[in-house]
């Protein structure tokens, strides 16, 4: 099982092997991951010794996320700018590369990409498949185009009834977009 996270929790996951799924409450993707995930987390953390699979509740400590500035000192960037919809699972190593994982929501989809990150497949990690890219923020002059937003999770969640309207409304401005990973 995924183990709950608290803000000062996640600025300690980040600085070493760890996986971590930004989740809401409300959120009916997240609740549909949440099983599969625990699975994932078991399978993993049985598979890559000190491997740390972790979860934390945006809805509660959202604010504080991303009022910090955790992983600017890591990653060069506050890791809140990764979360732009949920769930998003971010992929720390001690070594200093995170990844965000782009691939299916299966759990053996999960285990073996995951697992191939962390040195436990038949990749090194930060090969292949869904690896060749990397997330970086936005330009300020990028702005969140509502007509345009591809299939945001939050935005179309507005029919549930623990909707954060504010929460959407700051993950849709923190957008990250893909460019081509250095090898």
């Amino acid at each position: 099982m995924a183990t709950k996270l608290t803000t000062n929790a996640l600025s300690q996951a980040v600085t070493k092997n760890a996986v971590t799924m930004f989740y809401a409450p409300w959120c009916p993707h997240c609740t549909h991951l949440e099983p599969t995930y625990d699975e994932v987390a078991r399978e993993l953390k049985a598979r890559i010794p000190g491997l740390h699979v972790t979860k934390i509740d945006m809805q509660k400590h959202g604010d504080e996320v991303r009022a910090s500035d955790i992983g600017l000192k890591e990653f060069d960037v506050p890791v809140a700018l990764g979360v732009k919809a949920f769930p998003t699972l971010l992929l720390f190593n001690k070594n200093g590369d995170t990844r965000k994982y782009v691939g299916e929501r299966t759990k053996e989809a999960m285990v073996k990409t995951i697992g191939e990150f962390y040195g436990a497949g038949d990749h090194a990690p930060g090969g292949g498949g869904v690896w060749k890219e990397t997330w970086v923020p936005k330009k300020e002059s990028d702005k969140h185009d509502p007509k345009n937003h591809e299939a945001c999770t939050i935005c179309g969640n507005e029919q549930s009834p623990d909707y954060d309207k504010k929460l959407c409304e700051e993950a849709c401005e923190t957008h990250w977009v893909k460019q081509e990973a250095s090898d």
